[in-house]
């Protein structure tokens, strides 16, 4: 029923006969090498299969690898998936049913298909990967809030049309972590970019821009507050701004810091980094 393809360290499903039916249950091992791939079309057209068991083993999905089976309505997909490739299940009772239901394909933690997002879009923490496809050629979709700092994003999953001249393009901001497997796929496409969190200006306490005698000032109302048995009154951000030695604690000596800093680089005229003012 199935043909599978030998390579040095893995095998791959190459094919499945177009006269299977019902359940078709591909195995873990072939010949003891382990099962990883199952590759481009090598179940198309098999119109009478109804549900497909996966191993845990395979980790790439490749183009059109199930698509116009058009009965298929259960995949057992597995946990551990690298790679979904174009139009993987295009045509199958299985995607039908996920966008009908909820506009868009989520199975477990893979976003199969989200074409029908309009719009600015937030992708949550708990999506792992993105089929190649799956925000592809959506004319009105946004920005693209990305939360999963490690998400698997193929080299086209993004954007919004193609232009005349074959370019991908895509007019929204992709919204990420700095550091980010979202920033690098923005950069890498010459997509527009934003880090989901400003970086903090270290003793800039009311977020002006700058670093000033009204810091030390806050830092030191925040730290009476403290040993009077009160809460600091202090959002994260500002806490982690006034830590200036970074020791987790909000101290007199963090407020000290902050206006040997500003005398230092404002009224005296002499640039001063922190970790020079620290170290001394």
């Amino acid at each position: 029923m199935l043909e599978f393809r030998e390579y040095d360290d893995h095998a791959a499903v190459v094919r499945c006969n177009t006269k299977a039916t019902e359940t078709v249950t591909i195995p873990e091992t072939y010949n003891g090498k382990p099962v990883t791939v199952i590759e481009s079309k090598a179940f198309q057209n098999c119109t009478q299969i109804e549900s497909v068991e996966i191993p845990e083993s395979v980790t790439d999905i490749q183009d059109q690898a199930f698509s116009r089976c058009l009965k298929l309505a259960h995949i057992a997909l597995p946990a551990n998936l690298e790679h979904i490739g174009t139009n993987a299940f295009g045509g199958t009772r299985f995607l039908a049913s996920m966008i009908a239901e909820g506009g868009m394909a989520v199975y477990g933690t893979y976003l199969l298909n989200g074409k029908s997002v309009s719009g600015d879009f937030t992708l949550p923490e708990t999506i792992t990967l993105l089929a190649d496809d799956a925000l592809a050629g959506s004319i009105s979709l946004g920005d693209v809030t990305i939360l999963n700092p490690a998400l698997i994003i193929p080299e086209h999953a993004v954007y919004n049309q193609k232009n005349a001249a074959g370019d991908y393009v895509y007019s929204g901001t992709i919204r990420a972590d700095e550091g980010s497997t979202a920033q690098a796929y923005a950069e890498a496409n010459g997509y527009q970019y934003a880090p989901l969190k400003a970086p903090v200006l270290r003793g800039d306490i009311d977020d002006n821009g700058e670093v000033n005698s009204t810091d030390a000032q806050l830092v030191l109302s925040a730290f009476a507050e403290m040993i009077s048995g009160n809460e600091h009154g202090l959002t994260e951000t500002q806490f982690t701004a006034a830590d200036i030695d970074e020791d987790g604690e909000l101290s007199a000596m963090d407020a000290q810091y902050i206006l040997e800093y500003f005398l230092n680089n404002t009224v005296l005229n002499t640039p001063t980094d922190w970790e020079t003012l620290l170290a001394g």
